[in-house]
């Protein structure tokens, strides 16, 4: 735009040509235009809209002026939109999680922070909410070493049977090969039972089914993780489980030798 400065700025006093007639008359700043069929550019802050470079330039300042509100608003509303729903998501004190949200969250994320989530949320509709799918990642993270998915489950395990319990039982006895110490822990707080602890710690790995001196490895290592428990607290739960290792480990050596027997080549 072409600003007037109270005085005659050189580069505005050139002349445009093919403009219609007008009669002279002061123009804004003062000065008299002459009647010659020409008309100087105006140097007062407007120009000649009737002109037809004016009227593109007018055109194209609508258009870019809408499209830059449009995007700027568009901009905004997303901003907006966006601050209001992660405000929503962690910090709105009237937002009220539900314990099925809040353990499929931690199950994305199975960090301390989203496990205490779950604490929150009153533990009986937690223990009623769990599904299937829930509990089969809840036992691969507990197989994996993972401290809160047990936590978790501990209070879950007596609302199973079947196949579910079993899957739990043995995710806690892989559990215990990570941290004897963490599990015997658990399990002395009351998370797991005299008769649950012996369980998990007697059930391997699927994959050494079928693999006498992979299962005597891995039970060995799981009795000597027990005997450096020297705590009081562990005591009576570690000789339990001690007990049961030792039973199950001879079942399982005689079933190593039966099969070395069934496999050795007659004369």
């Amino acid at each position: 735009m072409l600003w007037c400065w109270k005085y005659e700025c050189p580069r505005f006093s050139r002349r445009l040509q093919g403009y219609a007639a007008e009669p002279a008359k002061p123009d804004q700043c003062g000065r008299l235009r002459p009647d010659n069929g020409e008309r100087e550019l105006n140097p007062v802050g407007t120009y000649d809209s009737g002109h037809p470079q004016f009227q593109i330039f007018n055109t194209m300042n609508k258009r870019y002026f809408r499209t830059f509100a449009t995007f700027s608003l568009a901009t905004l509303a997303g901003g907006v939109l966006a601050l209001s729903v992660s405000q929503t998501a962690t910090s709105e004190p009237g937002v009220k999680k539900s314990c099925s949200d809040a353990v499929t969250v931690f199950l994305t994320a199975p960090t301390d922070h989203n496990y205490a989530e779950i604490k929150r949320v009153k533990s009986d509709e937690c223990r009623s909410t769990l599904t299937d799918s829930q509990l089969q990642s809840l036992d691969k993270l507990i197989a994996a070493g993972n401290e809160s998915a047990a936590q978790l489950m501990a209070g879950h395990v007596r609302k199973l049977d079947g196949g579910e319990l079993e899957d739990a039982l043995r995710s806690f006895g892989q559990f215990s090969s990570h941290n004897m110490r963490n599990f015997m822990t658990l399990a002395a707080a009351g998370g797991l039972t005299e008769r649950e602890v012996s369980e998990a710690l007697t059930m391997l790995p699927l994959e050494f089914d079928d693999d006498f001196n992979a299962q005597l490895s891995e039970l060995r290592a799981r009795r000597t993780a027990i005997g450096n428990l020297h705590e009081p607290r562990f005591e009576s739960l570690a000789k339990t489980a001690a007990n049961a290792i030792d039973t199950f480990m001879a079942q399982v050596d005689r079933a190593r030798i039966d099969q070395q027997s069934r496999n050795r080549p007659r004369p």
